[in-house]
């Protein structure tokens, strides 16, 4: 585990980013790593997720020169598997579609292979896999219905496409992340009043056990779980008689860390905020504040914070400058200087 904290960002619009150095110096010294989706390594930045008109679509490749200039590690979140019917974006994202069986992990690895090549042709080095949902999207592909039937099998195949890569590039570090409103934990329900996609304290273990078997160096585990989720305040149509105040999901989150580092792995948070990310960015980077206070107070010392959005905000100007509250970059320097004094 890290001594110190480190922090990462991640965020749509990176892009608004170019030709402003000055506006987020403070930010590029002290960050840890910059984090990307899958369609921000692979597309040009015109159609990169509510972006509307770019006029840079080169923006990965010169953000890259940025990353190297300040040597701030590049990470990618990956964004699914291959799929059982083949549609051009999601082969792309997660690679050649097929049956799930044991070539499976071999099609996403050769996609992830490509991936860190591009990321190499344009000058940079992959240093880290955050894994989304390696059981969830296996089990629940976004496309074809249900794929592998339990997390054993499940896990099994991202052991395999971990150690794939890891033959060609030793040196990246793996982490699984977890989306984890969407799991129950020991038994009680997840956020949406059912068990959703089964019980995650299970999925962990399996995890843990399966990497450490094939002697792989998993890094550790990511839970995004906004902070809306977390305090159960988060609103949606939920079964007759269930509150989801009633459960304790800081605990929870609390518990994945400490299995994490009982097992010796690194423990990531996403901090974040669902519905003022929705709604207006002064919401927005108050709760993630407040967040970062909450869970600090219950002992809580993730190994990395993540500040990140995929959200509607921050809009494209809301981004810059960092010296400018309730901007972006502000809010990553805020919880950089919470966390690391």
């Amino acid at each position: 585990m890290s001594n110190k904290p480190k922090v990462w960002l991640a965020v749509l619009p990176l892009d608004v980013v170019l030709g402003r150095d000055d506006e987020w110096k403070w930010v590029q010294e002290h960050i840890d790593g910059v984090k990307f989706w899958t369609q921000q390594v692979d597309d040009p930045a015109e159609t990169w997720p509510f972006q509307g008109n770019v006029a840079t679509p080169d923006a990965f490749k010169r953000i890259i020169e940025i990353l190297n200039r300040q040597n701030i590690p590049l990470i990618i979140e990956k964004g699914c598997w291959p799929q059982r019917k083949s549609t051009p974006g999601l082969d792309r994202m997660g690679g050649e579609a097929g049956p799930y069986d044991a070539t499976l992990p071999k099609r996403a690895a050769a996609n992830e292979l490509a991936r860190i090549e591009h990321v190499k042709s344009l000058g940079g080095t992959v240093s880290t896999l955050d894994v989304d949902g390696p059981e969830r999207h296996l089990m629940f592909p976004v496309l074809g219905g249900i794929g592998v039937t339990n997390f054993e099998d499940a896990i099994t195949m991202f052991v395999e496409y971990m150690r794939i890569i890891h033959m060609q590039h030793p040196k990246i570090d793996f982490y699984a992340l977890s989306n984890f409103p969407n799991f129950g934990w020991k038994g009680g329900l997840a956020y949406y009043g059912t068990m959703n996609w089964g019980d995650y304290y299970t999925a962990l273990e399996a995890i843990i056990r399966l990497s450490k078997k094939a002697k792989l160096p998993m890094k550790g585990v990511t839970v995004d779980n906004p902070y809306d989720y977390a305090t159960g305040r988060c609103k949606m149509k939920f079964p007759e008689g269930y509150d989801p105040k009633s459960i304790d999901w800081m605990s929870r989150i609390r518990g994945i860390e400490d299995i994490c580092h009982k097992n010796k792995l690194e423990f990531n948070l996403v901090v974040n905020s669902q519905t003022p990310g929705e709604s207006n960015m002064p919401d927005y980077c108050q709760e993630t504040l407040q967040y970062v206070d909450h869970y600090r107070r219950l002992s809580g010392r993730p190994d990395t914070w993540i500040v990140q959005s995929w959200y509607t905000h921050p809009l494209r100007d809301e981004v810059l400058p960092e010296t400018k509250p309730n901007t972006f970059m502000w809010l990553v320097k805020q919880v950089i200087q919470k966390v690391k004094g």
